[in-house]
């Protein structure tokens, strides 16, 4: 899927079905909003599906990737999906693929824009603190990576246009180009009610890493401020969100992409085949018998917070590929 169509990020929206028991109507002052126990995760893999790429979308992006990556001598193949208790299991990315660890980790600024649309914090007007809080949540889950983050600056907009606009809108466009600072290394965070056009609010948006090129001001991530640590976003409100945002960012897919058909799925050896996205914590669960065990507490499926507690020695290396084919970031 391209980023040339102007649609801002609304191909990797975490999108989310109501549940057929729940109303979708929902007050003005929570736009967007459904709680937990009202929603249910779409099926990977489905057609109109907008939290992960479609197989052809998904094939075409490695295809580039591993061009790249080859040019750079940095090779990487894909082999296809067999079951992890085989001998044989070396599903995508060959899991002898080494981590580049820097003594130091690489720092990456941030540079996050608070959308308001009043001056409550659920209208928007995070604090510091909170923002200071989700960076630290950020470095440490990504302490295994190579990288860190710093706070490079806050900036507040009191907009209640920019703040209600539906991922794939004009009107993000044009907020990005407003607000957005920096290069390809540089992250960018946006607080705002991150909604869906059909008015069901996802929690966060992200653009990939091979979509910069073609469309520089996409580039970033958006949270929903409840999702930030000590929001009011009930389960979610650890800032785990962001994890996965700046996941995405980098260049990983959801561990359920391609659910159990895919033989190539989220392109990462480790990350056992999943159905669809978890909710909850559901341990043990096997959605795709033979594959293994769900990685449902992996930073890349859309648990609860509490239950997302790690990326595989493969999505970290795959990450670190991505960042420097893509991103020229040298971890």
């Amino acid at each position: 899927m391209s980023g040339s169509s102007g649609r801002w990020w609304s191909r990797t929206a975490l999108a989310f079905v109501v549940a057929t028991t729940c109303s979708t109507a929902v007050p003005a002052p929570t736009a967007g909003a459904v709680s937990a126990s009202c929603v249910r995760p779409q099926r990977a893999g489905t057609a109109g599906s907008a939290n992960v790429l479609g197989p052809a979308a998904a094939a075409a992006v490695e295809r580039d990737f591993s061009r790249r990556a080859a040019a750079a001598t940095a090779t990487v193949t894909a082999p296809k999906r067999v079951p992890v208790n085989s001998p044989a299991h070396a599903k995508r990315v060959p899991v002898s693929v080494p981590v580049h660890t820097k003594r130091v980790p690489v720092s990456i600024p941030v540079y996050w824009h608070a959308i308001g649309k009043d001056t409550t914090v659920q209208g928007g007007s995070v604090p510091d603190s909170a923002v200071q809080e989700q960076i630290g949540v950020l470095n440490q889950a990504f302490s295994g990576t190579g990288l860190s983050f710093a706070l490079a600056g806050i900036d507040r907009t009191l907009n209640p246009g920019w703040f209600d606009a539906p991922s794939g809108s004009p009107v993000r466009s044009d907020m990005a180009r407003a607000l957005r600072q920096g290069g390809p290394a540089d992250l960018n965070v946006y607080s705002l009610g991150a909604t869906s056009p059909e008015g069901r609010g996802p929690f966060g948006d992200a653009a990939f890493p091979w979509d910069y090129a073609q469309n520089p001001v996409a580039d970033g991530i958006i949270v929903r401020p409840g999702t930030l640590p000590g929001g009011d976003q009930s389960d979610r409100a650890l800032g785990k969100t962001a994890v996965r945002m700046v996941g995405h960012w980098a260049g990983l897919f959801h561990t359920f992409q391609g659910g159990c058909t895919d033989p190539d799925g989220d392109y990462v050896s480790d990350t056992p085949a999943e159905a669809y996205a978890s909710t909850g914590c559901p341990e043990n669960r096997d959605s795709c018998p033979g594959e293994g065990t769900d990685p449902i507490h992996n930073y890349m499926d859309m648990g609860l917070d509490s239950c997302a507690t790690e990326f595989t020695p493969g999505q970290i290396a795959r990450l670190q590929q991505m960042l420097r084919v893509y991103r020229g970031i040298e971890v």
